[in-house]
């Protein structure tokens, strides 16, 4: 992987993920705040990450969802289909990591089982 879509990767992916986090949050009626508070950090940092300007530690993202009781599969699968959606190239780029095709094949024939919004 080049230096240059090395880089747009891992913005695409941290803009992603911070937008999945602030998603999962608001519909547990979570206040960035609270979360703030629950992680040890504070409520400009939980901002930092939504707005995907800094990352998340992988050890933080697991507390987050533990204790909203969310599925660490269904949380990737929906990053996996915001990149498809919105960063091509970077989707295009995880594939080599990801089973892409099956994925998309089962979302394609089991639309109603996959209602990620």
């Amino acid at each position: 992987m080049e230096a240059c879509s090395a880089s747009q990767f891992k913005k695409d992916i941290n803009i992603i993920i911070g937008r999945q986090i602030m998603i999962l949050r608001k519909s547990k009626g979570l206040s960035g705040q609270l979360l703030a508070k629950k992680l040890g950090v504070s409520q400009q940092q939980i901002s930092r990450y939504e707005r995907g300007k800094c990352k998340i530690d992988i050890d933080s993202l697991i507390i987050i969802l533990v204790d909203m009781d969310f599925s660490f599969d269904v949380f990737f699968r929906r990053v996996f289909n915001e990149l498809r959606d919105n960063a091509t190239y970077s989707y295009e780029l995880s594939c080599a990591m990801f089973e892409c095709e099956l994925i998309t094949d089962l979302i394609t024939e089991n639309k109603t089982n996959f209602n990620f919004w």
